[in-house]
């Protein structure tokens, strides 16, 4: 009868288990990423990684959250492996940015942000071993850091790093585990101010690893770089590799909720 509510042995639930799409599935784990990421508290911005074109030769990386579309430098390639997209930069001079604008002057205490604070993060794959800084998502200058704002990443020892600065004091957190070359991880920092700074890093599958430092930080410097992805402001410190499913919030997200960002995502990444 319509309406009625069927309920159905292990038998039947086994048998008919086969219509329903797992969500570890790829295909039904992109719904559910797109969904979800666009849902974030505060999120200001979320580049999947496509590629949009505006010119005969500007292409922009798409944030399909709030326009604010990044330019590119020296022609990342723009890819896709299975259902997940990609931005590869060559670590040589390819980056991309966004002109100074108060969308990233994220300062930690916005007024509409229930739990106020920082958190960015995304998909990474390294290509080349860890040597030098290389920067993930910043507005951030390494020569003059009191003047900067906010980065994620890789350090030259190999681990993730998420840093704020006041314009007088710098806050860094290191991740416990190394980032690994050729693999794909997902990666993220979070600033709750005036307690601690968080870097979160996928280690073994299923498994994201949360590493905090406590910082004294009230309120994250309104530097007027440019933010940038896979360089600093300079720029220098390029990245080597794909960056993918990148985002920005300016609210403190919980654990539970970096956790759901990561495990819904992960199958597209092979995890």
């Amino acid at each position: 009868m319509p309406g009625q509510i069927q309920l159905l042995n292990d038998e039947q639930a086994t048998l008919m288990s086969s219509r329903f799409p797992d969500r570890l599935e790829p295909n039904f784990a992109w719904g559910n990423v797109c969904s979800f990421y666009q849902a974030l508290p505060v999120l200001h911005a979320f580049w999947p990684c496509g590629a949009q074109k505006r010119g005969p030769n500007d292409y922009y990386i798409q944030d399909i959250a709030c326009n604010y579309n990044l330019t590119t430098v020296h022609n990342p390639l723009f890819g896709y492996e299975a259902l997940r997209p990609y931005v590869d930069f060559d670590g040589a001079n390819d980056y991309a940015y966004y002109l100074d604008d108060a969308q990233f002057d994220i300062l930690g205490n916005a007024e509409i942000a229930a739990q106020p604070g920082l958190t960015l993060g995304c998909w990474i794959y390294p290509e080349r071993a860890a040597a030098t800084p290389e920067y993930i998502l910043a507005k951030y200058d390494q020569a003059i850091n009191l003047s900067s704002a906010y980065y994620i990443k890789r350090t030259g020892g190999g681990a993730l790093e998420m840093s704020v600065t006041n314009g007088a004091i710098v806050t860094f957190a290191p991740s416990a585990s190394l980032i690994r070359q050729n693999v794909w991880q997902f990666v993220a920092g979070k600033f709750i101010p005036s307690t601690s700074l968080t870097a979160y890093l996928s280690t073994a599958v299923g498994s994201l690893e949360a590493t905090p430092t406590a910082t004294a930080i009230a309120t994250i410097n309104n530097s007027a770089y440019n933010f940038t992805m896979a360089s600093d402001r300079v720029p220098s410190n390029y990245f080597d590799g794909k960056i993918s499913l990148a985002w920005i919030c300016a609210s403190a997200l919980s654990d539970t909720m970096i956790n759901a960002l990561y495990q819904l995502s992960r199958p597209l990444f092979g995890q």
